[in-house]
């Protein structure tokens, strides 16, 4: 069980459960991901990416800034916590929403899929900081700020989701999911 904001969830998993293949279409697909379209494909295709956390930003950001006066363990604190969390949770069911429909899309119409191999955490991490060695105690400048603007679009384009539900999804449908190498190659 799981609990998030004023809702429980109840997860049952099933094992030994046969996969019921579709019917085949005889069409294949390579899958590029990005930042601003969310997924550019082989067809020429592009598909732009809805970015829910930036469209919410504001919004969360009002509901962060009052929350920031309230007294601790006041119950006007309580309600704009909740408040938060349902923003936060409103991000989230968007943005698995826009995953579920557009990975099922895809399965639903390609045999073999393939989709690039990247290495999300990777990509986000934090540009490590470089000693001036002019000036002891400080840093040279790094880039973290670009850096941070570029995670927050990663994150918000939710690729690591889309890719779980996407594999799981062709799997059960009997269809070829691949990860090439995004230098090249399969991986």
């Amino acid at each position: 069980m799981k609990r998030e904001g004023d809702k429980w969830w109840l997860y049952v998993r099933c094992v030994n459960v046969p996969a019921m293949p579709f019917v085949p279409t005889s069409c294949q697909i390579g899958i590029d991901l990005g930042v601003v379209n969310q997924i550019a494909t082989s067809d020429g295709e592009l598909k732009k990416g809805n970015l829910f956390g930036s469209k919410a930003r504001k919004n969360l950001a009002q509901a962060q800034r009052e929350l920031a006066t309230k007294q601790r363990g006041s119950n006007r604190h309580r309600r704009q916590v909740e408040e938060v969390v349902r923003l936060h949770l409103k991000i989230k069911n968007q943005r698995s929403n826009a995953a579920h429909q557009l990975s099922r899309q895809i399965v639903n119409d390609y045999d073999f899929i393939a989709i690039e191999d990247l290495k999300i955490s990777n990509m986000v991490r934090a540009p490590k900081g470089r000693r001036d060695p002019e000036q002891p105690g400080a840093y040279l400048p790094n880039g973290a700020s670009r850096k941070a603007g570029l995670n927050r679009s990663i994150h918000d384009a939710g690729w690591g989701q889309f890719v779980s539900l996407l594999s799981y999804k062709a799997e059960s449908a009997g269809r070829t999911l691949v990860s090439v190498n995004p230098t090249g190659g399969l991986t």
